[in-house]
């Protein structure tokens, strides 16, 4: 048995288990919203490590940071798939 409860544990019915899932969903898009906004500035960084790749004609270093460029992008396109499916359902 797990030693730590969660809401969903505790609230599962009566006045407080809507409000539960509520928290829970507030939670969970809070945390999402901070490892966006933290995954954007690496993005950030990456690009402008691209640019002075390029700008110093380093073509290793620009085509390393162009595929992590590329998979970041990638990772995003298929998060904000999963994301556009999930509140589809909600």
């Amino acid at each position: 048995m797990n030693k730590y409860l969660t809401l969903d544990v505790i609230f599962t019915g009566g006045p407080f288990a809507e409000n539960s899932k509520r928290l829970g969903s507030f939670g969970t898009g809070l945390y999402f919203s901070y490892l966006f906004g933290d995954s954007l500035k690496r993005h950030q960084e990456l690009e402008k490590e691209y640019q002075d790749a390029l700008l110093e004609d380093d073509n290793e270093l620009a085509t390393l940071r162009r595929n992590e460029l590329e998979m970041m992008e990638g990772i995003y396109k298929v998060s904000f798939s999963l994301f556009e499916t999930n509140e589809m359902v909600s």
